[in-house]
């Protein structure tokens, strides 16, 4: 009958583990790749407790305007107006911003942030077909006084004046 293998305890002081890889025990192993450091002692105490859980709005407390869709390919043709009014007005990044928010051309506050595209909704309506957003003033920001929907005919005749460029003399 063969004699059976001699088990190893794992190489730190006073752990009677038996040993498994490198002279340590599967704790001590695991404490060494994880922290570079067998004796390092994890805390052990109570956990912590669970958060309670958020309160949800109820449905009458929300703001709805049945314009909400989970996908940007869907939303509606207000709000992407609205959306893009906000970035080329207020984010640097933003390849307009030099054009609106670089000349000082900004979103009225009540057009901004949380409950704004419903308030943004409210003053203009749904926009008809084949109109965009445009500023009647194009040197004021966008507020319910400066804006509407225009088609391109009437936006191309309320542009800022360019200077003519001249053609180089020979």
């Amino acid at each position: 009958m063969p004699s059976q293998p001699t088990i190893r305890p794992c190489s730190v002081e006073g752990c009677d583990r038996p040993y498994r890889r490198n002279g340590y025990c599967d704790l001590h192993a695991r404490r060494m790749r994880n922290h570079g450091d067998v004796t390092i002692v994890l805390k052990t105490g109570p956990k912590p407790q669970p958060r309670a859980p958020r309160p949800v709005a109820s449905r009458s407390n929300r703001i709805v305007h049945g314009y909400a869709v989970s996908t940007l390919a869907k939303r509606p043709p207000e709000y992407q107006s609205w959306a893009h009014m906000n970035q080329r007005c207020h984010n640097p990044n933003s390849d307009a911003y030099a054009y609106y928010g670089g000349r000082g051309i900004t979103v009225c506050e009540q057009w901004r942030g949380r409950g704004g595209f419903s308030k943004f909704l409210a003053d203009m309506g749904p926009r008809p077909e084949g109109k965009t957003l445009d500023r009647i003033d194009n040197d004021k920001g966008y507020s319910p006084e400066n804006c509407r929907w225009a088609t391109y005919k009437e936006q191309s005749a309320n542009t800022r004046p360019y200077p003519q460029m001249r053609k180089p003399r020979d």
